[in-house]
């Protein structure tokens, strides 16, 4: 039977070279292996397809020199607060393009939507660094506040929609929202530590240049391996086993000598004509009227 959903009909348009090159390491269509790789494999492209969230929500690690590279000490002061919206602006793009995007997944395809917004939240990190570097905070806003976190609602939302698939179809949903959850916290937490890391090595500005390439190196690979449950499911081939083959061919066997046992007993049991089967004269042979009954 051929796949009703939109991610299948597209693929099977696409063409079936093009299709079953991504993605890789696909499971066999048993229950026992989608089980594996939704346990196995998806939770592994899943975290680090979470890498870019660490600057995401662990921007407090260059806050206090951000704010005085702009002439604030205090973050709670007027000016202070417009430059940390600066960051916390990111969330609000990136819930606005979760939303929006969230309903092109399934025609566009979740790999290419996670891969263009790495490649932007990567261009993103970078054109902050130089917003800092020459003291643009108009530049700020612009690249982190809203092109950083439009490219990380799109990555969010392709890698959430395949993990929740997988889980929803051969596992439990709360498994893959849990996980997710998980990946969420994990990386910010490293990152507290690579940040100021990367700061203390090449300095404020050029730690933004440096996590970009460091983490879009490694982030931009789950790429090759995140897919919706259907490109596997329903894209490959249905490999009939020797066993089907067998019980298929015994079963038009059956078939065969059942309908021609079927047409030499309706022909043995034919009735022969009333005339022949009651004498002339009988009861049976005359129709019967209203006064005989």
């Amino acid at each position: 039977a051929s796949c009703p959903s939109p991610v299948a009909r597209e693929l099977r348009r696409a063409g079936n070279g093009r299709v079953m090159a991504l993605p890789l390491l696909r499971p066999q269509l048993d229950d026992a292996a989608l089980r594996r790789y939704t346990y196995r494999v998806v939770p592994t492209w899943s975290l680090f397809g979470c890498l870019l969230m660490g600057p995401f929500y662990g921007f407090n690690v260059w806050i206090i020199d951000v704010l005085r590279v702009f002439g604030s000490r205090d973050l709670w002061s007027p000016f202070g607060a417009t430059v940390a919206t600066a960051f916390t602006l990111a969330t609000l793009s990136c819930g606005v393009s979760s939303a929006l995007v969230g309903r092109w997944v399934p025609r566009i395809g979740a790999r290419r939507i996670y891969f263009v917004g790495t490649l932007f939240s990567c261009c993103a990190m970078v054109l902050s660094g130089v917003a800092i570097e020459y003291e643009s905070l108009v530049g700020l806003y612009l690249s982190w506040g809203v092109l950083y976190g439009l490219s990380q609602g799109c990555t969010f939302i392709a890698l959430v929609t395949c993990c929740m698939g997988w889980f929803r179809k051969h596992g439990a949903a709360g498994h893959g929202a849990g996980w997710i959850g998980f990946c969420l916290g994990f990386w910010p937490a490293v990152f507290s530590y690579a940040g100021p890391a990367a700061v203390y090595a090449v300095g404020l500005a050029r730690s933004f240049q440096l996590c970009a390439v460091v983490l879009v190196v490694i982030a931009v690979w789950p790429a090759l391996f995140i897919c919706m449950p259907d490109e596997v499911t329903c894209t490959a081939p249905q490999v009939a086993s020797a066993k089907d083959l067998q019980q298929h061919a015994d079963a038009e066997n059956a078939s065969r000598d059942g309908n021609g046992c079927s047409d030499d007993s309706t022909t043995a049991s034919t009735p022969t004509s009333r005339a022949d089967a009651a004498p002339a004269g009988s009861p049976m042979a005359e129709p019967m009227t209203m006064r005989q009954v």
